[in-house]
Order: structure tokens, then C-alpha cells, then sequence
């Protein structure tokens, strides 16, 4: 696989660095030899772990802490926003997602970088049922309610805006994302994945059999440097991976740990339904930010082609078995892998 090789002396933000793809992303910079900033709420370690990083500790929605960090020819890459945790208050999904998104974006073409990497979702491009959507999709809302999605969505709709004017805007639309993370900084599926090679009990909900393309963080990582120096400006791209219902996920997880499980099952999901409307309401969440939410976006399908990605930018994708075996290995090494495997 050829060698990303970044823009001469090109510096570069990142913002939410110190999350799940912001820390990937970090150590392939580093590699790259890159001088780096990285805009964080709080440290959390980052300034010890990537030695020379320029660490801006600020909100993301403060222009006047960040604005003497960005520079005439830099690139930034967008990473920071709220995610789909239940229990998120719909006005906090605006507030990042879309007014600080679009605020920093300008700031940053004021400033003259020359590439803003605006990282959004590919869900964006709606549920996609059989077919797999791709970016000549109208961004369309759900067929349920969920404040994340509308935030991301709006502000998609917005950043096209600003690309129009001008603005050096890329959108990149990753899938759903996974790959070796530590428990201080989670990724999801990597969760999933330590509690099921924990328990060893295949669980999934209404069946597990819709589908969701899975992207390994090292491919969306490396479709990131890919964009930085061959998209255009206005253009999107998704940054997808391989098709897997949670059912069969469970199954390749198990494989590459190399044991079976010891009981499959799968929870009703009218009844996990009652449930997360009654937790919902309980805590006070907000219609479309709760936990049914959650369950919405976990049983319907969203399954996307990243041709476009691949054809424009030369991105690939990783064997999901051998992405699956790699997260493993990190996350249960071999000499504690047999204890995890028996563990009640």
C-alpha cells in the first residue's frame, strides 16, 4: 500500500484529539513527521503521549482560544463533536454540532488554511434499507427521531453553504467506526467486543440481522490523510468498510478469539423498546435523545459504498476478519486471552 505523504511543511489542528479516531489520527501525523495542535477541553495525557504536540486547551466553541492557533496554509481536521449518547440534551447537539462546526469552519478560511476536513457521519445519507447509499444520496432525516442525526444533517446542509462561497471545506462521512481503543478513551463496538469475549454470550436484539457497514479506524484514518491532499474543495466522501449485521459480528469476534459461544440469544425488541422509553423517561430525556433512540439507530440498516472514496482517493479497506483480529489482539492479548474466556 503506497505511502500518504503529507503537504511540504504543511502544520495541522486537529480538534478532539484526544478521542477514539483523534488519538489514531495523532500517531499517524506523528509518523508523518508533522508539526501538530491539538484542540482539546482537557489534556487527558496527550502532551506525554505524542511528545512536540502543540496542545490548545479550549472549547470548541471559543473563536477567541483557539483563533491564534490556526494558521495561513495549515490544514484542520474536524473531528470534535457530541455524539450519540443517550441522555444528550438536544440544544448540545446544536450548539457543537452545528453553530461551532460552521463558526470554526469560517474562522478557519478567515485564517487562510488550506484544507477544513469536516468529519460528519455517513448516516447522514439515511437508512438504506438493501442498497448501499453513497454521496449522490439526498441527506434525508430518519424515519425516527434523533437529535444527533438532525444536528449532523443540518449542519452538512450548512457546511455546503459555506463551500460554495468559497471556503476550502471537505466533508468526510466515516461509518460506523471501530478498532483497538483503552477503556479510558472507549470506542463502542470495541466495548461490545470486550464484553462479549468476556461473557461469551452472543446477545443481540430483534434478530440482529440488519446490516451496518463497519469501518476500521485505521482505514478512515489514513482516508483522512488521503483527502488532505487530493479532494477538492465542496466534495464529500464516505469512508465506509464491510456490511455485518450485529449477529454475524458477534460470530467473527468469537472466531478471531479463536472460542465459541456459550449461549446466543435475542432480546425482543418490543420489550427493549418499553424498556428505553421507561429509562428515558425516568431521566428526563429529551424525545429523540434517549435510549429508544439508541435502539431506532441500532435496528435499522446502514449499509453505504465508498467507490467514490476509493476511486478519487485511493482508499481501501482492511479484510474485516483481519481488522477484527487486530482489535483482539489489543484488546485481550494472548497471554490473558484464555482467563477472559472463562470469566463468569
Amino acid at each position: 500500500m503506497a505511502e500518504v505523504l503529507p503537504p511540504a511543511n504543511a502544520p495541522v489542528l486537529v480538534t478532539g484529539a484526544s478521542g477514539f479516531i483523534g488519538r489514531h489520527l495523532l500517531l499517524a501525523l506523528q509518523r508523518q513527521g508533522r508539526r501538530v495542535k491539538a484542540l482539546v477541553r482537557r489534556d487527558d495525557g496527550l502532551a506525554v503521549a505524542f511528545p512536540g504536540l502543540e496542545v490548545i486547551r479550549a472549547d470548541v466553541g471559543d473563536l477567541a482560544a483557539y483563533r491564534s492557533g490556526l494558521e495561513p496554509g495549515m490544514t484542520v481536521i474536524h473531528l470534535a463533536a457530541v455524539r450519540a449518547i443517550p441522555g444528550t440534551r438536544r440544544a448540545n447537539f446544536h450548539r457543537v454540532n452545528v453553530d461551532a462546526a460552521l463558526a470554526f469552519a469560517e474562522t478557519a478560511g478567515q485564517a487562510g488554511v488550506k484544507r477544513f476536513l469536516h468529519v460528519s457521519a455517513a448516516l447522514v445519507y439515511g437508512c438504506t434499507g438493501v442498497a448501499s447509499a453513497d454521496e449522490t444520496a439526498s441527506p434525508s432525516e430518519p424515519p425516527f427521531v434523533s437529535g444527533y442525526l438532525e444536528s449532523r444533517l443540518e449542519a452538512l446542509r450548512r457546511m455546503r453553504d459555506l463551500a460554495t462561497r468559497g471556503l476550502p471545506i471537505v466533508t468526510l462521512c466515516p461509518t460506523i467506526v471501530f478498532g483497538p481503543d483503552t477503556p479510558d478513551h472507549p470506542n463502542r463496538l470495541a466495548g461490545q467486543m470486550r464484553w462479549l469475549l468476556r461473557h461469551r454470550i452472543d446477545r443481540v436484539i430483534g434478530g440482529g440481522a440488519q446490516r451496518r457497514t463497519l469501518a476500521f479506524v485505521g482505514d478512515v484514518v489514513r482516508g483522512m490523510l488521503l483527502a488532505e491532499t487530493r479532494a477538492v474543495p465542496g466534495a464529500e466522501y464516505i469512508l465506509g468498510g464491510h456490511d455485518v449485521s450485529p449477529r454475524e459480528f458477534n460470530r467473527r469476534v468469537l472466531a478471531a478469539a479463536g472460542v465459541t459461544p456459550r449461549l446466543s440469544l435475542s432480546l425482543p425488541a418490543g420489550a427493549v423498546r418499553v424498556t428505553a422509553r421507561w429509562v428515558d423517561r425516568c431521566r428526563g430525556s429529551e424525545r429523540g435523545c434517549g435510549y429508544e433512540a439508541a435502539l431506532d439507530m441500532y435496528t435499522h440498516a446502514w449499509c453505504y459504498s465508498s467507490g467514490k472514496a476509493a476511486s478519487e482517493l485511493g482508499y481501501s479497506v482492511t479484510p474485516i476478519d483481519e481488522a477484527l483480529a487486530e482489535t483482539v489482539r489489543v484488546l485481550v492479548p494472548p497471554s490473558t486471552r484464555g482467563a477472559e474466556a472463562t470469566t463468569d
